[in-house]
């Protein structure tokens, strides 16, 4: 459940130590050991509640980001989320969450959560109205098939689908991906409206669609009924789309939050919960 935060007149200025406590034994993927500096234990972090940290998300959320109560920590993002949160030393019952989009994690002026999510791109035009967390996913090109192909998902590497006819967007990362991953018998079919590509997908002129991988679950879910995401490419993009944290403009937090996701990527973590609300790597 969503709980509103203690009003900052509220705010003792004294943290509370808190242990980790087996509460959080439920939510998916491994329990990181916290590996934090002197300056990042618990009791000196500097939060919205003292003694609890205060998350922003969506509620109910979007698979497979969110599957309904981010609080619950299942889905990809409040599954890090969760994570991240354990790390820093605040177990579910030092969590609390207030309802947030896209748009009011960046908007202008105070906030009133120590993070959220709502798969943000890191960029450097947002910074002025919020500072980013460093990278928990790098955004990875997927291949979608319809339902029916049985041939096309069962693939179980990217080596496989050489001979399929596959397409992709014009000017997307998508086709870098089908030339260095894929190496394909013959060239992708090249769409310049989306529609082209979604209407040749269902119509079988191509039988597997690449794009990004929040494109495909969104598509395969929301707009092409009988579709399904086969798995994610290799990352081959040199400098891809990247996904991070939202912090309050003058957060203490974010060194903290940096090294509790560098521990959690160096530990196989993130690579692990990815697999598991992602899908397979081809």
């Amino acid at each position: 459940m969503l709980v509103k935060p203690v009003p900052a007149a509220q705010r003792s200025v004294v943290a509370m130590v808190v242990f980790l406590t087996s509460a959080c034994a439920s939510t998916p993927g491994p329990q990181p050991s916290p590996t934090l500096s002197a300056d990042c234990r618990t009791e000196s972090l500097q939060t919205i509640t003292p003694g609890r940290i205060t998350w922003a998300a969506r509620d109910p959320g979007h698979a497979p980001w969110t599957i309904d109560d981010p609080a619950d920590g299942r889905g990809y993002e409040a599954a890090v989320a969760a994570a991240v949160s354990r790390h820093l030393g605040f177990p579910r019952d030092r969590t609390q969450w207030v309802q947030a989009t896209k748009n009011t994690l960046l908007q202008p002026g105070p906030k009133d959560f120590d993070l959220g999510f709502d798969q943000v791109p890191v960029t450097p035009q947002r910074e002025p109205n919020a500072q980013f967390s460093s990278p928990y996913y790098d955004v990875r090109q997927a291949v979608i098939a319809r339902d029916d192909n049985l041939d096309v998902r069962s693939v179980t590497t990217a080596a496989d689908l050489a001979s399929v006819r596959l397409g992709a967007p014009a000017g997307s990362a998508a086709l870098a991906s089908i030339a260095e991953s894929i190496r394909p018998a013959a060239p992708p079919t090249i769409f310049h409206s989306s529609d082209d590509a979604k209407n040749a997908l269902l119509a079988g002129s191509i039988e597997a669609l690449v794009v990004d991988l929040p494109t495909a679950f969104y598509l395969t879910t929301v707009e092409l009924t009988g579709t399904r995401v086969v798995g994610a490419l290799p990352q081959t993009t040199p400098d891809p789309e990247r996904f991070g944290f939202v912090l309050p403009a003058d957060s203490p937090l974010g060194p903290c939050v940096a090294t509790a996701i560098s521990d959690l990527r160096r530990d196989g973590t993130l690579r692990q919960l990815e697999e598991t609300w992602l899908g397979r790597s081809l």
